[in-house]
């Protein structure tokens, strides 16, 4: 449902299934990713930087790879933020 809490949305347009079955959400306007399991119970959240706009123009996407990274666009600035498994998160500038 919709609000600000673990497993709501606001504006929810990225999503990325990972091998093992767990689901990523672009959570727009809650400037934020969820993260869930295979059954889709909620693992977690973290914000994006530079989501902060309700502007129509502000659809992030989300993708994962093989190895298991996330990768995040961040709406302007053309940024790709990627998350390892681990949790390490990096910036990807793109030219």
């Amino acid at each position: 449902g919709e609000g600000e809490a673990l497993g709501q949305f606001r504006e929810p347009v990225g999503l990325a299934v990972g091998r093992d079955g767990h689901v990523w959400v672009a959570d727009t306007w809650n400037g934020r990713v969820q993260e869930f399991d295979a059954e889709l119970r909620p693992l977690a959240a973290w914000p994006v930087l530079g989501w902060g706009s309700e502007s129509a123009a502000n659809k992030p996407y989300l993708a994962v790879d093989g190895a298991g990274n996330l990768f995040i666009s961040q709406t302007g600035g053309a940024r790709i933020r990627k998350v390892a498994p681990s949790g390490v998160r990096s910036l990807v500038e793109l030219s």
